[in-house]
């Protein structure tokens, strides 16, 4: 069920300015400075779906980088209070974007970065996990709490050896 506070949110995505501003206070001062503001684009009806409409953000935002042939997603959350499973479902946008992103530019070699912005204005500060790793129950193994886990494939190369050749 949507709060006053979701309709709020809400409307001030909508209005590109107020959108900008929103994000020149959450972003990193490096980060904005690099940003080409007038390029500032929501996409969200482009990239919502009737099969995948529920889950989509409301928003989501297109950037250029000044200086740079790089494009940027930016994609606004909003939680009036903590969700634990926020990392996850920022991860499920993510996908989302970038499946319809590699269906619409099949050409394209790489998939633009994905910068997910909570806003968050609940009674308590928020405490729920930030990072995918905050997300995994590593129990007692050290080796893998030293790392951050990337979503990497570890890559098995197995030669075929071919029939009547010798082994190398």
């Amino acid at each position: 069920m949507a709060s006053h506070h979701d309709s709020l949110f809400h409307r001030t995505f909508a209005d590109p300015a107020n959108a900008e501003a929103m994000f020149r206070c959450a972003l990193p001062p490096a980060l904005t400075a690099a940003i080409e503001w007038s390029t500032l684009t929501e996409l969200t009806s482009k990239i919502t779906d009737d099969e995948l409409r529920n889950h989509f953000p409301d928003h989501l935002f297109s950037v250029r980088l000044r200086d740079l042939d790089v494009l940027l997603f930016l994609l606004p959350e909003h939680k009036s209070g903590e969700y634990r499973g926020l990392v996850v479902q920022e991860l499920r946008y993510s996908l989302n974007i970038w499946a319809k992103w590699a269906d619409e530019h099949p050409d394209d070699d790489g998939l633009p970065p994905i910068i997910p912005v909570l806003f968050h204005h609940g009674n308590q500060p928020w405490r729920g996990p930030t990072t995918l790793r905050g997300h995994f129950d590593l129990g007692g193994l050290a080796a893998v709490r030293t790392e951050d886990p990337e979503l990497a494939a570890i890559i098995v190369s197995v030669r075929r050896r071919i029939p009547g050749s010798r082994a190398a």
